[in-house]
């Protein structure tokens, strides 16, 4: 589990030669295979500058974008220095939960949770980031804007990551199912994901 502080800097449509105000933004991501970083697209599509934390540690550590898939709201970073990667596992890889089955959704921001929840389906939904439909898991509970990129595990096993989407049920959360990252894993590694 990894905290992702990222800095943008925010484009103004009035006047576009001029550099637009700085934004502040905080989500998630999880360690995979490769000592990388799977986060949110939108987290790292208009940063200027990435920080990572890891769950209980103090020291942020630079990070940087490596692969953006926004058609699928997912992005990988990498971290120079070694020492972040020591002492910390990556993700194994599970199955795509199916409606019923109960997963953990780890959610972010100043204090970490950790919720279980119930997948209550599969639906096309609007991703904001790749402003168009995107297969994505339902699930019963609302998950905030912070939890965006954090793991969601079922049975120990990275099961996806929750994504912001529209035109959902009321009060329900949207994750980007294992399949699909495995997907834009193969896409961005050449087919050797």
């Amino acid at each position: 589990f990894v905290t992702v502080f990222s800095t943008a800097q925010l484009i103004n449509f009035y006047e576009p030669w001029k550099p637009g105000s700085q934004a502040q933004y905080q989500e998630c991501g999880v360690v995979i295979k490769g000592n990388r970083i799977l986060t949110t697209a939108q987290m790292a599509n208009k940063s200027t500058y990435l920080e990572v934390q890891k769950f209980g540690d103090t020291k942020r550590f630079t990070a940087k974008v490596d692969k953006i898939g926004s058609d699928m709201d997912l992005a990988l970073l990498t971290v120079d220095d070694p020492a972040f990667f020591k002492g910390t596992e990556a993700a194994d890889f599970g199955a795509v939960p199916l409606p019923g089955d109960k997963i953990k959704v780890f959610g972010g921001g100043d204090e970490v949770s950790i919720k279980e929840d119930t997948v209550s389906g599969l639906k096309i939904l609007w991703s904001t980031e790749a402003l168009r439909n995107v297969p994505a898991l339902v699930v019963n509970t609302e998950i905030g804007a912070n939890s965006y990129g954090c793991p969601v595990f079922k049975d120990g096993k990275l099961a996806g990551v929750p994504i912001d989407t529209s035109n959902k049920p009321d009060k329900t959360g949207s994750l980007m199912p294992i399949n699909m990252i495995e997907r834009f894993l193969k896409g961005v590694e050449g087919g050797k994901a």
